[in-house]
Parts: C-alpha cells; sequence; structure tokens
C-alpha cells in the first residue's frame, strides 16, 4: 500500500497562521492612495501567502511517502556444532558407519538441504555449540566447536540475532546445558523444523561415567578409586582397565559386564608417594567399532599429604571434654588421636588411640612424634608426668601445636614455665579461678574472618552458628592478652550477648570475657577459656539440630595451628579439585586486612599455567561477589589438563597478598555421556512450535513443507520541505510579485 503525509513539527503553528492571516488583512485595510476592493483583495492575497509560507518553514514541515515492499521468507539455519556431532553412528557406504559431522556437511552440500530452502526463502546459516551461536556459511567444518549443547540458547541466538520467520535446526538434539529446548520452542513465536542426525537406537559404546575417590590421601597408605563403567552392547564381555598417571600404569584390573547389565565397577587401591594435587585416569581400550571413544578415559584430582596429623590428647582426668575432643578429632580425615588421662594417683592412663601412654614420664622421643598436644582440665598431676621444660621445647624448637582447655578450677594447674607459650599472663591469684555462670560465645571481628572459627562458609550463617550454640558452664579467669594475641570469640551473658532477635544481626562484638584466643611462640598455641566445650555438640543435637559443624571447630584449630604458613589473609583456590572438559572452571577468593577484616575493593587476578606446557598462560579476573570481602570468576575453555594458579590481591596498586595451588581438567567431556541421539527432543520442538521433525535418513527435498507466506513490510520515505529550494523561490516569488504591482499602483 502507498500513501502520502504531510507533518509539521511543533505547536507554533497553532498561533502564527492566525498572525499571518491578520497582517495581511491589516497591511491593505487602508491605503494611501486607497485602491479598489479587486486589487485590494489580490495584495492582500499575495502577502497572506507569502506570510504562510514562511510560516511553514518555521515549522519544518516534511513529506512522507510510503511503499509497500514484499519479500522473501527469511528461514535460519541451525547447525549443531557441539562434540557430540564427532560420534560415529549415521550409516554409511559398505555398511560402516560415519560421523554425525560430515552426515549434517553431507546434507547442506551434496544433500541439496541449503539449495532446497533457498528456492523460497532467504536462508541464514549459523553455527551454534555451548552458549554462543555464530554466523556460518555453507563451507563451514562443524567439528568440535563446543563441549556442550544449549538448544534453547541456539533458539535465542537466532532470535537476536535478525527477524527470522521459521529455523531449521540440524542436531542430534543432544542437550548437555541450558535451559529446557522445548519450552523455549514454544514460546519463540515461530515454526521450528528439525532433522535429526544420528542413530535414535544405541550403539555400541564403553564408557568411563564415573569415578569416586577421596579428595585427600596420604602417602604409602592405599586408597580406594572406584570407577563407574558404562557397556552398551557389550553385556557378557570382558575388558581391561587401566589407572595411569601421566602416562603411566599404576594398576590395572579386569572388568566384565554382567549378562543384563550395562553397568560395572573397577575398583584400585593404589599407594602414592610425594604430595600436592596428583591428577589420576581411569581408562578403557578402545574398540574398534564402538561410537565413540571420547567417553573411554577419565580423571580425577586428588591432593596427596605426606602423613596424617598426629595429635595428644592429654587431659588431667577423664571427663566429657576429654571424650568429645577425641571423638571430633578422630573424626576428621587426616587426624590420627591418642588419648590419655591421670587418674588419681597421677598415672597416665589411656583412653583411645593406636599408642599408649609410657610407665613413667613423657619422653622427647614419644612427644615429638606428635604434631600438636591439645591439654584438658590441666592439673599438677599431668606436668609431673609431661616436663614444663619439655612442653616449651616441643613448642618453640619443634613448632608443635599447643591448645589448652580450661578445667574445674579454670587454668590454675599450670605452672608458671607454661604461660609464656600461652596468648594470655596467668590470672590473679585472688579471684576466683573460674566464674560459674552460663555464658554464650560471639565471633571478635578477628574471629569472623579467621579461618578457625570458619565453620560454614557463608559469614552471616557462620555468625548466626556461634551465636545459636548453647551455653557453656562458664569461663575461665585470665590475665592480660599478650601483645601478639588475637581473641576469636568473647563469652558473654546471654542477656547481653543476644540484643537482636536475629542472632546473625550484630557482628563482631568487642567486649566480654575472652573465650578463644591465638598466638605464635615457634609453634602456635589456642586458649580455650570455656568450661564445658562438649556442650556445643551434644546439647545442639539435643535441640533437634545438627551437632556435626560445632564439632569441626576441633578439626579446623588442628590444621591452622600445625600450618608451618603463616595464615594467608589472601585465599584462592577453585569451587572443586576437578572439572569436567567444557565446564567453566571457577575460582573463589576471600580477601582480608591485617586485623581480619573484609576488603571490598581489591583486584583480584589469577594465573593459570600448565604443568606439562611451559608456553601456556592464562589470566582471570576475579570480580566481587555481592559478600564483604569475596571475589569470583572463571575460566573457560581449557583443555584437559593438570594446571598450577596463582591468585594475586591488589589495591590502589599495592599488593595486598597472594596464593597459588592446582586444579585438574578432566577429559570428560558432558558431550559423550549420552551417546544415543535424542529423537525425542527434536520432536517435541518442532511439534511445539507448528513445526516438523524430519530424521537425517527420511530427509528428501520439500520434506520439511515449509510454506511460508511472503514477507511484506513498508518502505518510508521522509522528505524535508522547510530547506527546499522550491519553498524559498515560491516564497521570495510571491513577495516580488506583491512589490511589482505596488509599484505600477504608485502604492509606497
Amino acid at each position: 500500500m502507498s500513501g502520502f503525509a504531510l507533518t509539521l513539527s511543533g505547536k507554533a503553528a497553532l498561533f502564527l497562521v492566525p498572525l499571518a492571516l491578520l497582517a495581511a488583512y491589516f497591511a491593505y485595510r487602508r491605503t494611501t492612495p486607497a485602491v479598489a476592493g479587486p486589487l485590494r483583495a489580490r495584495l492582500t492575497a499575495l502577502r497572506a501567502a507569502a506570510l504562510l509560507l514562511l510560516v511553514a518553514a518555521l515549522c519544518e514541515p516534511v513529506a512522507v511517502l510510503t511503499r509497500e515492499v514484499r519479500g522473501r521468507p527469511v528461514v535460519a539455519l541451525l547447525l549443531d556444532a557441539s562434540r557430540s556431532m564427532e560420534i560415529a553412528d549415521v550409516p554409511a557406504a559398505g555398511g560402516s558407519r560415519g560421523a554425525r559431522r560430515d552426515a549434517a556437511i553431507g546434507l547442506l552440500e551434496g544433500g541439496g538441504l541449503q539449495s532446497d530452502l533457498a528456492e523460497r526463502n532467504t536462508v541464514v546459516p549459523f553455527l551454534f555449540g555451548g552458549e554462543s551461536v555464530a554466523g556460518a556459511d555453507s563451507k563451514t567444518d562443524l567439528g568440535g566447536l563446543a563441549d556442550a549443547t544449549d538448544l534453547a540458547a541456539a533458539l535465542g541466538g537466532a532470535r537476536q540475532a535478525g527477524d527470522v520467520d521459521a529455523v531449521v535446526i540440524v542436531s542430534d538434539g543432544v542437550r548437555t546445558a541450558g535451559g529446557d529446548p522445548v519450552a523455549a520452542a514454544r514460546a519463540f513465536g515461530h515454526p521450528v523444523f528439525a532433522i535429526g542426525v544420528g542413530d535414535p537406537a544405541p550403539a555400541k559404546d564403553l564408557a568411563v561415567t564415573g569415578i569416586l575417590a577421596s579428595e585427600v590421601v596420604y602417602a604409602g597408605v592405599p586408597s580406594p578409586i572406584v570407577a563407574t563403567l558404562r557397556g552398551r552392547g557389550l553385556r557378557g564381555q570382558r575388558f581391561e582397565a587401566l589407572l595411569e598417571e601421566n602416562g603411566a600404569v599404576l594398576a590395572r584390573d579386569s572388568v566384565r559386564f554382567p549378562e543384563g547389565s550395562e553397568v560395572a565397577e573397577v575398583r584400585f587401591r593404589p599407594s602414592l608417594d610425594g604430595e600436592g594435587v596428583r591428577r589420576l585416569t581411569v581408562r578403557l581400550p578402545t574398540l574398534p567399532d564402538e561410537a565413540t571413544a571420547e567417553n573411554n578415559a577419565q580423571s580425577v584430582a586428588v591432593k596427596l599429604l605426606k602423613k596424617k596429623i598426629g595429635v595428644l590428647v592429654l587431659f588431667g582426668r577423664p571427663e566429657y571434654d576429654m571424650a568429645f575432643v577425641r571423638r571430633a578429632l578422630a573424626a576428621e580425615e587426616g587426624i590420627e588421636v591418642d588419648a590419655w588421662f591421670a587418674d588419681a594417683t597421677g598415672t597416665l592412663r589411656k583412653g583411645a588411640g593406636a599408642h599408649a601412654p609410657p610407665a613413667g614420664a613423657i619422653s622427647e622421643e614419644v612427644l615429638y612424634r606428635y604434631d600438636a598436644v591439645v591439654l584438658g582440665a590441666p592439673s599438677s598431676a599431668v606436668f609431673r608426668q609431661l616436663s614444663p621444660r619439655l612442653l616449651a621445647s616441643f613448642v618453640e624448637r619443634r613448632e608443635g601445636a599447643l591448645v589448652v582447655i580450661a578445667g574445674d578450677q579454670g587454668f590454675r594447674g599450670i605452672p608458671p614455665e607454661v604461660w609464656p607459650l600461652l596468648p594470655a599472663a596467668p590470672p590473679s591469684e585472688r579471684g576466683a579461678p573460674l566464674a560459674t555462670r552460663p555464658v554464650v560465645a560471639a565471633l571478635s571481628i578477628e574471629g569472623e574472618g579467621h579461618p578457625l572459627t570458619r565453620l560454614l562458609p557463608e559469614a552471616d550463617a557462620n555468625r548466626a552458628l556461634w551465636r545459636s550454640l548453647p551455653p557453656l558452664a562458664g569461663v575461665a579467669a585470665l590475665g592480660e592478652p599478650r601483645a601478639d594475641a588475637v581473641i576469636l570469640a568473647y563469652g558473654r551473658e546471654r542477656a547481653a550477648a543476644a540484643p537482636s532477635a536475629d542472632p546473625a544481626a550484630e557482628t563482631g562484638v568487642t567486649s566480654g570475657a575472652p573465650l578463644l584466643l591465638i598466638s605464635r611462640r615457634g609453634g602456635r598455641a589456642l586458649l580455650v577459656a570455656g568450661r564445658g566445650v562438649w556442650r556445643w555438640e551434644f546439647l545442639t543435637w539435643g535441640a533437634g539440630r545438627s551437632g556435626d559443624a560445632p564439632a569441626h571447630l576441633w578439626g579446623n584449630a588442628i590444621r591452622w595451628l600445625v600450618s608451618r604458613d603463616e595464615f594467608k589473609r589472601t585465599e584462592v583456590r577453585p569451587e572443586a579439585p576437578s572439572f569436567r572438559r567444557g565446564e567453566r572452571v571457577r575460582f573463589f577468593a576471600r580477601v582480608l586486612d591485617e586485623n581480619y577484616r573484609p576488603v571490598d575493593d581489591a583486584a583480584l587476578r589469577v594465573t593459570l599455567t600448565r604443568a606439562d606446557d611451559s608456553t601456556f598462560s592464562a589470566e582471570v579476573s576475579l570480580a566481587s561477589s555481592g559478600v564483604p570481602g569475596e571475589y569470583r570468576g572463571a575460566a573457560a575453555d581449557l583443555a584437559p589438563g593438570l594446571y598450577r594458579f596463582r591468585g594475586d590481591a591488589s589495591r590502589q596498586g599495592l599488593s595486598l597478598g597472594s596464593d597459588k595451588g592446582e586444579v585438574v581438567v578432566s577429559e570428560r567431556s558432558p558431550e559423550f555421556e549420552e551417546t544415543t541421539m535424542d529423537e525425542a527432543t527434536l520432536r517435541a520442538m518442532a511439534d511445539a512450535s507448528g513445526g516438523r521433525y524430519v530424521s537425517l535418513a527420511d530427509y528428501k527435498g520439500g520434506a520439511l513443507g515449509i510454506d511460508l507466506p511472503e514477507r511484506t513490510r513498508d518502505v518510508r520515505r521522509e522528505i524535508p520541505l522547510w530547506n527546499h529550494p522550491l519553498l524559498f523561490l515560491a516564497m521570495v516569488g510571491l513577495f516580488v510579485t506583491e512589490w511589482w504591482v505596488r509599484k505600477r499602483r504608485d502604492l509606497p
């Protein structure tokens, strides 16, 4: 449809047109000499026309010409470029099977799909894989672009790329990422036509589908590694499975798929040497006629430690705190515990563990085989068996860790030679050694960011957990904290400790009786001034809540205390020890200042290198997560392998600290977890959108039945008139004509 319109801008015309007409009328109402009526009318008309043209120019008139244009409908051709298109299950000449990728390329070029669509439509081809959609041409190689398939994102990418009337998707339909493709097709607003590439019947395939292993193992200690295997079309057959590290075979075992099952397990118990992150691979043989060999191997990352942490729990008498601490430490991975106590005669007795106490006093050889000593309910009987000088040597020379827990008499049983090892001075002899009033724990500002007291990962949840712990029976008296001491928690009476109904509402406190204190003199020391710490776990279970988190305090404490490195206020680590191929490797960082307060304006950069490729380097910037002091970021498109990372934090150009570690990217790709093409999903997408599904084997010219109407659109052309030369000439012509007539009649 064609049309014409004239538009004026502004509202000035509503006032200027009447003024122009009035000005023309009054210009010739009385003249000298007088003119006859017909001449006056002609002169008034000339003046009015000229003034109206001037008003029109001031209003910027624009002429709009509209015409209807017909065109061909636009069809987006979406080509699956994910790695599952490398699976070879498409029947080919001679009874062999070809790759889905090759079949798709053959459909485009030799099969005539694009030419068939182009007869009546404008075809715009795209490649899709993962979360991305890219323009393509008919000659594009589809191999190996992405380790994920997001069909919903493919439709969204086609919509964003331009106005389309229909979509033709060529894919195996195996979705490994993103949202529901059927819902996306239903909401697309245009028909989706699908061509399925691949065999909907399961093909022969041997795969490692999962590995179960402990994240932490110990040198020289056999640790189980269990791999789950899948064998389609291989029931009753036997294969050899290998456990490898860097190509070297660590163990091998024979596995047979039982009749009636496609699933089997293989178990290894390797004994590893050394320390650090290790990448272990379970590998199966490649069969000559299986669908793909990409899923025949899978890796797992394990952290190898030299040995377990040895802890001696030594109490002045048997009591609940001893049993609780011993049980909590024994439940922690990587900690070995011996528990001894002094009986009524002062003789040391075995409470639990692999080693019994010596018949006499504890020797240096006995004490030095432990990494940490937990001393509870200190008494003179204990220090008759454990020399204060030997304990000082253990802390200062061996750099062993020391934990001291208050007893019924507070810390009165500690001899003067031991107090210099602890974070506080001894209490006054005049006061009561133990205040027997219920107190609840409240984290200090430093305690909120310290790893020793971090029982839950989220700061608010961790604060709430501490403030909801059951009250202790009392708190021991102490002298002044030493200059190098850090108070992690205070003991406060319940009325003073809970002013808010929300236990997480009050942030780090600065007052109360010191409850948890740390310091370092050679080795690190923790002073626990609370009495009855068993209540934190036992009464929490009794209140219907889990007591697991409070019990982890002791494992946290021992690991931090025995660490030979200073506490890193900049912590950078991957969210998991290993990631699948094609998965984004996500990093987490926490940055604290010298007072353990969160730093919110730090710049975080993670540099990645490969253990087997000195030329590889990549950088990832971490951004604030919205939680104070926490940062997150991810690296994409990392090939399988063992990576070393270094994270650096800075603020205004000044370094805040660094951290380093290792992370593994496994060969495991989600694209090969399911090797059978998903015909049902492609058919459902077509049905939900009003399109049609056709398999590759059934495709022939016109099989999709695409019959789209012509596109119609209005083409609009705007012509500005206010600065057009004809308008200027007309206006000048009218004024000149009026002047000429006036001169002929001798008018001024």
